[in-house]
């Protein structure tokens, strides 16, 4: 039996349940906030995807960062910020 699993999910902090913060919450080793948005992807390392399975996920991607960016035109931040707060993200996961 074969089962269809989603292998990517993008959703708002607050829609998400308890023990699915929570669990996020410890992989990426801090509190969220409600208004945070969570992207998971899953794959599998050296398997190629087919093109639709490509599409989407450039697609997907693609909308993440127009929102990030005009999230952080709203937000009045300076490109620097940015770089800032994404190295910052970067060297959090690697510690």
């Amino acid at each position: 039996m074969t089962q269809s699993i989603q292998t990517s999910v993008d959703r708002t902090v607050s829609d998400i349940t308890p023990n699915q913060r929570h669990a996020i919450e410890e992989l990426v080793g801090g509190d969220l906030a409600p208004d945070q948005r969570i992207f998971v992807l899953a794959y599998r390392p050296g398997v190629e995807p087919n093109e639709a399975d490509k599409s989407v996920a450039r697609s997907r991607i693609e909308e993440l960062l127009t929102k990030a960016h005009t999230n952080a035109h709203q937000q009045d931040l300076a490109p620097t910020e940015i770089e800032a707060a994404i190295a910052e993200a970067i060297q959090s996961t690697d510690e």
